[in-house]
């Protein structure tokens, strides 16, 4: 009778984790920490930028009318400049919590724009490292 790594093998054509592969993991922890910090190094000159465009709005307007910070779970009523087609509460409560860190100093809000590239970065990466191994199990099964 065939074993349970055996019977998944044929089934999905992959092979089971073994102790040879486990060498391969650090070398991933190492690309994705390049990835990270060249990605972060790539954003870390805005947390010197100020406050542009609609962002005076969004946080000395909008934040005020929308304390405590639960009220970004409902749309907002009359708020001075607020579209009412551009309610997006995560955004709001990611704008709270920036403000809440950095006392409302730019860099704060920088910090969260600079994290979310890196972690589309990572996602990239893995997502395309996936897709690739898809394509090539397909093309030259185990």
């Amino acid at each position: 009778m065939a074993s349970r790594s055996e019977a998944r093998r044929r089934k999905t054509g992959i092979e089971p984790t073994s102790a040879h592969a486990a060498p391969a993991a650090p070398l991933r922890a190492k690309v994705l920490a390049l990835l990270a910090l060249i990605s972060g190094a790539v954003y870390a000159p805005t947390l010197r930028y100020g406050l542009v465009w609609d962002d005076p709005i969004s946080i000395h307007r909008w934040l005020p009318a929308l304390r405590p910070w639960t009220r970004v779970f409902l749309p907002p009523p009359a708020i001075p400049q607020f579209p009412p087609d551009y309610y997006r509460p995560l955004q709001l409560l990611s704008y709270h919590i920036d403000a809440w860190i950095g006392g409302g100093a730019a860099w704060a809000f920088h910090v969260t724009s600079v994290l979310l590239h890196i972690a589309a970065t990572l996602l990239v990466y893995r997502t395309g490292l996936s897709l690739w191994r898809a394509a090539v199990l397909r093309i030259r099964p185990a």
